[in-house]
């Protein structure tokens, strides 16, 4: 505080210099041996940081001229920036709206991960809300509008990704799964192809071209397919067992044997393999190595997720799951059949009676165990299995061959003769049957009951 008793001798006077909150004191220029101590925050001169500290001693008259123009500048540059402001405010409320959208983007995404479908959706909505020109949010929503089987919602905004620009690879594979939902198989079969296209190291892509040509009935097509390009993917399991099934489809059932052989290395850990393996070899007649394969899975599990098959078209387990405990009803009957045709029908009745116990309703385990006991000379189980088959599935010839041998073995040839003429109107082309007819016809009267034909050396049938 400055204190005079006849008032101010000038403007200055009164004016207290520039202050630092900093308290930094410079030693500005000295005045004999004391130093002029200065409050400042730049080692400046004060003039320097503030010019009008000059031109105020001049009087009021400058000072009022330069707080004038000091405000006619401010007034300037407060106008001039006002519509950039409003636009940066704008650009940063889009870019925070992107940002949001993006995080329900990855939301959405975990969501469909987790089968969350109608919560995806939702934070789709959200999304599209805040960013409605996304092209990656269309394409998401109509993979969950697929999902949900709403076929015009996924059609629309496929499109709509489409129209904003999207050529990914992604989109033409979600177009394809709307087409194939539609069964315009043909149609999927050209998105898929342009999928593979735009992304050619994708299996994914790869597989559903490959699952299309089988579905259009062109399998051959799709072997040579698989043959030509299995290698690139580095012999990829799900295309070595998509070209099992294929091969199984048309009839290559040594190419079957080899891609399994080469699976049941890779993927060790699936009964599913092991069991697809063996079955392939009860069918090419190598019994032993189909037994050494199939009897470990009478121990175990048949699948951990029963209702989950690698591939579409590949043979599915039709009803229920069994017991965690029990073995798969096609295993057991592969293995009796094999038993039957290594000429070891000992081994089936315990087999068979065991898997009866939990599955009463296998009509085909019912007539491996009536061969077996034929087999066997035990007539009382033969008798009672013909009633069991008969019951679940009257029509099938072999239950009516059974029936014409018995009543053969009891002298009755004339009823044996008269069901035997009964399966044959149904099933002109049953060589069992015709062959044991002539015979009774002829007066030999031989029958067996081993059939020998392609449902028997197929114990999942």
């Amino acid at each position: 505080k400055h204190r005079h008793s006849d008032g101010p001798r000038s403007l200055s006077a009164i004016t207290p210099p520039p202050t630092n909150p900093t308290g930094m004191i410079l030693k500005t220029r000295t005045t004999g041996n004391k130093p002029m101590r200065r409050t400042t925050n730049n080692p400046y001169p004060a003039h320097v940081i503030h010019p009008s500290s000059r031109v105020a001693t001049r009087g009021p008259s400058a000072l009022t001229h330069n707080l004038t123009s000091t405000l006619i500048i401010w007034t300037l540059l407060t106008g001039c920036q006002t519509q950039p402001h409003e636009k940066n405010r704008a650009r940063a409320e889009q870019n925070w709206s992107r940002l949001r959208s993006e995080m329900k983007y990855r939301l959405a995404t975990q969501q469909i991960e987790a089968g969350r479908i109608d919560e995806a959706v939702m934070t789709l909505q959200q999304a599209i809300e805040l960013h409605p020109d996304n092209a990656a949010l269309q394409r998401l929503m109509a993979l969950c509008k697929t999902e949900q089987g709403d076929m015009p919602a996924a059609t629309a905004a496929a499109d709509r990704a489409a129209a904003l620009g999207d050529e990914s690879a992604d989109l033409a594979y979600i177009k394809g799964l709307i087409a194939e939902q539609q069964r315009r198989h043909e149609q999927a079969l050209l998105h898929y192809n342009q999928a593979a296209a735009r992304d050619p190291q994708n299996v994914d892509y790869f597989l559903a071209v490959v699952e299309s040509l089988v579905t259009l009935d062109r399998p051959a097509q799709a072997r040579q397919f698989l043959d030509d390009r299995i290698d690139d993917f580095g012999r990829d399991a799900r295309l070595l067992l998509l070209r099992a099934g294929v091969c199984a489809l048309v009839g290559d059932l040594q190419q079957v044997a080899d891609d399994y052989d080469e699976l049941i290395v890779v993927m060790h850990d699936s009964p599913w393999v092991a069991q697809q393996y063996g079955l392939v070899l009860l069918q090419l007649n190598r019994y032993e190595e189909a037994l050494a394969v199939l009897l470990p899975l009478l121990g175990t599990a048949p699948f951990a997720r029963w209702d989950e098959i690698p591939i579409s078209f590949l043979p599915a387990p039709v009803g229920r799951a069994p017991p965690a405990d029990s073995p798969s009803p096609a295993v057991v009957r592969a293995v009796a059949t094999c038993y039957l045709r290594m000429d070891q029908p000992h081994q089936v009745p315990p087999l068979v009676n065991s898997h009866l116990r939990r599955n009463p309703n296998d009509a085909r385990a019912w007539w491996l165990l009536a061969e077996a006991s034929a087999r066997l000379s035990d007539w009382p189980v033969v008798r009672r299995c013909l009633r069991s088959g008969r019951r679940l599935n009257p029509d099938r010839p072999e239950w009516k061959l059974l029936h014409a041998y018995l009543s053969f073995r009891q002298g009755d040839t004339t009823t044996a003769a008269e069901i035997l003429e009964s399966a044959l109107s149904q099933h002109p082309d049953h060589k069992p049957a015709l062959s044991f007819l002539g015979e009774i016809r002829d007066g030999q009267g031989i029958p067996t009951t081993d059939t020998n034909d392609e449902t028997d050396r197929n114990g999942s049938q």
